[in-house]
């Protein structure tokens, strides 16, 4: 990474992207996010829950590419082809998408997002999400300034300028 870019939460970008396009002044053509997908390529995308909250938040498609290429590469004993590999995860992801829109009631997995609450995000991060948040606030809580001390962290690290400062980071 450059100097001076730095990461998004992709969770965020999705969810401010889901709500500027619904925003957005219709046109003879009708509501703006009716017409446009938003499809996520991210790295931060690691398991299910983060999936779900993805497509949650507003994606209409998502490519977690980094757990792809864990998947791929995970110690495989039998040395199973990439294709079966593959195969299994977009089914487990499948099946574990349909069993949480069911566990939680929703009909579809835009419901999921909104019914889950954040802990801990300062309300002007909070507001991002539009769903509840629990022990937050501006001087204690996750706000705009520690996310982009965290983005210059993590660009600094990618660009071998510092040590991860993450519990487990090698």
């Amino acid at each position: 990474l450059e100097q001076g870019l730095g990461w998004l939460d992709p969770l965020l970008a999705v969810s401010a992207f889901d709500e500027a396009l619904r925003q957005a002044p219709e046109d003879s053509l009708g509501n703006l996010r009716r017409r446009v997908g938003l499809v996520l390529r991210s790295a931060a995308i690691r398991n299910l829950h983060d999936l779900a909250l993805a497509f949650g938040f507003g994606a209409d498609a998502v490519n977690p590419y980094a757990l792809i290429d864990l998947a791929l590469k995970s110690n495989n004993p039998q040395a199973e082809e990439p294709e079966v590999l593959l195969t299994r995860l977009v089914s487990n992801l499948h099946d574990g998408l349909e069993k949480v829109t069911s566990t939680m009631c929703c009909h579809e997995l835009r419901g999921y997002g909104r019914a889950c609450g954040s802990i801990g995000l300062a309300p002007s991060v909070a507001a991002v999400f539009q769903s509840p948040n629990y022990f937050g606030s501006e001087s204690a809580g996750l706000t705009w300034e520690r996310l982009d001390e965290d983005s210059q962290q993590r660009a600094a690290e990618l660009r071998g300028e510092a040590g991860s400062l993450r519990p487990g980071h090698v």
